[in-house]
């Protein structure tokens, strides 16, 4: 069965930012993770505000290598969420305005993954998950857990 996942724009920027070892490590399994986007494995929900968050993105080579990413990967989208949601999220999580907004768009599009980098999002992933019944964790985990699911 599909898994239905949102990554937040920190994710799709991530292959592109300065080279640590953990952005290396980030990277990689972003890739694996597209890998599988292209098996047909899982399916990507995107949303407006991480096409505003990516316009937004002053490199011009930058923001088009990462709307080309989109492009490619994203078959569903998300257009609309409730005000009173994203500030239930916003208050509920203690989640900045724009990352309560990514958050609602994935639990509006159905999602049972919200893949992050952002230490934030990453570290109320667990409140998030009780709250609203999806899953937060990093592209790492996310193909770490795939791999222990096929075995």
């Amino acid at each position: 069965m599909k898994k239905k996942v949102y990554l937040d724009t920190c994710v799709w920027c991530r292959p592109f930012d300065e080279h640590t070892q953990r952005v290396e490590e980030e990277s990689d399994a972003f890739f694996k993770l597209l890998q599988k986007i292209g098996e047909g494995e899982i399916v990507v929900v995107g949303s407006v505000m991480l096409d505003d968050e990516i316009e937004e993105i002053e490199e011009d080579w930058k923001r088009e290598a990462v709307k080309s990413l989109l492009y490619l990967a994203v078959t569903e989208e998300v257009t609309w969420i409730s005000e009173p949601k994203e500030e239930e999220i916003k208050e509920a999580v203690k989640l900045k305005e724009a990352d309560a907004f990514h958050v609602s768009c994935a639990i509006e599009g159905g999602c049972e993954y919200f893949i992050s980098v952002d230490d934030e999002i990453l570290k109320r992933g667990g409140e998030i998950e009780r709250q609203y019944g999806i899953k937060v964790c990093c592209p790492a985990e996310f193909i770490g857990g795939e791999n222990e699911n096929r075995s």
